[in-house]
């Protein structure tokens, strides 16, 4: 493989699926500028690049690099080793193993367990079963990551490490169809169990994709729980990120999914995620039928899923579940098309600059066109002490002299003084103060986003008036 400019990038070519010796997936490492466009060059080769795969070792040690590596325990026990300098002893290890085991959906007299209900069995109703265990475990170490993959006979996992702890552990697993010839509904989940951690009954969901949420096992904080479901009453919605962390130690583990997914920490050091199901009554909540649905050869369905296991401990492994977790939303988009052309040659009069924006990877940008040359822009500081900057060049166009620039609130729907205008004061707190609004953005050539604060803009350009009365945007 070749690059745009025409030189050689190392490749792995992996080819893990045993029924299907030509189902192969192939690894590169490059880095892409901001709103930029790459292209490689494949072409046959005298020298190949497939990876060997390599028998399970219980106890070896695999280097990810010279300062990081995996050790495999079992086969679904796993140790990760990170020292500060590849002749320091001055290291920090941690434990984890992968678990996949199922609830029985309850099917008796009353609400059933169905699309919108999880509701385990009086079997389950304290805690899952063993679904899939490992039968074979094959390692492929190559020059840009190092994979596990762990054979089972109804789920296949793939432990995908890019050669740096910092980017997270990668778990795709691949869920075949759940068997319901016996009559029963499945639930399926995976737990990532890491005993070091002592969370105390404690972990964090997102609110939203925002604000994480503190969440305590058994309890509600505004009335007295009566537990009568230990597991479901315990999940929450998860759309980008679950963590449990150590009081003590600040040790914690994050799990970020590739899709909404619900989820908890019902057990010490360990987070549970529902992964797919397949149950044969309906719930009585408005569907009218099971979640029963099939595939192709009207088997049950199956899934690929992935999820990012990113491990951190202060001084050691430092990592930010936000910015990992923007990465893995906005993926590279890849397009293939053949070609007998040599590789296309970047030419520096062909690099240009977007002169849009300073890259800043603390910063989410959501932008939104909202009719002719109007656009929404959406800021989102993702560090969580440090406010951030943003450069006044965001609002502007070469194509036009002047925008017209407007704060609104989150929904967009009216001005932000606007908002806070209308706002009632509540306990002796003046809440419709009129300096809540800051128009730094007009004012200076930038504005501030404090830590995980969210700004909203709408931008009009090739407006030759002045300031106009901000109209609603909805329709």
């Amino acid at each position: 493989m070749k690059n745009s400019q025409g030189i050689q990038v190392p490749t792995d070519v992996i080819c893990s699926n045993r029924t299907d010796t030509t189902d192969c997936d192939l690894f590169f490492t490059s880095s892409f500028p901001e709103l930029a466009v790459s292209y490689f060059y494949l072409a046959p080769s005298t020298t190949s690049n497939l990876v060997q795969p390599q028998d399970y070792s219980a106890g070896k040690a695999f280097q990810i690099s010279p300062t990081q590596s995996l050790v495999l325990n079992g086969m679904n026990d796993f140790v990760i080793r990170y020292c500060k300098d590849s002749t320091s002893q001055d290291c920090y290890q941690t434990n984890f193993n992968l678990k996949y085991n199922y609830y029985e959906g309850y099917q008796g007299d009353g609400q059933k367990s169905g699309a919108y209900i999880f509701r385990p069995s009086n079997k389950t109703i304290a805690g899952s079963l063993p679904y899939a265990s490992p039968q074979k475990v094959t390692i492929f170490q190559g020059k840009n990551l190092l994979q596990v993959h762990i054979d089972s006979s109804k789920i296949i996992s793939d432990l995908r490490i890019y050669n740096d702890f910092t980017n997270g552990v990668e778990l795709q697993s691949f869920v075949d169809s759940i068997d319901n010839s016996d009559g029963q509904g499945k639930e399926v989940v995976l737990i990532v169990n890491t005993p070091s951690i002592q969370n105390a009954q404690t972990f964090f969901t997102d609110s939203m994709g925002m604000e994480m949420q503190k969440r305590v096992v058994n309890y509600r904080p505004t009335w007295d729980l009566q537990v009568n479901q230990p597991v479901s009453g315990n999940y929450y919605p998860i759309l980008s990120t679950i963590l449990i962390q150590d009081a003590k130690t600040n040790e914690s583990l994050a799990i970020i999914p590739d899709r909404a997914q619900a989820g908890g920490s019902i057990a010490q050091g360990e987070i549970e995620l529902m992964i797919h199901r397949r149950l044969n009554n309906d719930d009585a909540r408005g569907v009218g039928e099971a979640l029963n649905e099939t595939d192709w050869d009207s088997k049950g369905m199956r899934q690929w899923v992935t999820h990012t296991l990113l491990f951190t401990k202060p001084g050691f492994i430092e990592t930010s579940f936000r910015e990992v977790q923007l990465s893995r939303d906005t993926a590279n988009i890849v397009v293939l098309a053949p070609t007998t052309k040599t590789p296309f040659i970047e030419k520096k009069q062909q690099q240009k600059k977007t002169g849009f924006i300073q890259y800043n990877d603390k910063i989410k940008l959501m932008a939104r066109p909202m009719g002719t040359n109007k656009f929404l822009l959406r800021f989102q500081n993702m560090d969580e002490t440090t406010s951030q900057d943003v450069s006044t060049q965001v609002f502007s166009n070469p194509n036009y002299p002047k925008a017209n620039i407007v704060e609104t609130s989150l929904t967009a729907n009216q001005a932000k003084t606007d908002m806070i205008n209308k706002r009632f004061n509540w306990n002796g707190l003046k809440l419709n103060d009129p300096s809540f609004a800051k128009n730094d953005y007009l004012t200076s050539d930038h504005f501030t986003l404090r830590p995980l604060e969210i700004r909203t803009f709408v931008v009009q350009f090739g407006s030759s008036e002045g300031k106009k009365k901000f109209l609603h945007l909805q329709k």
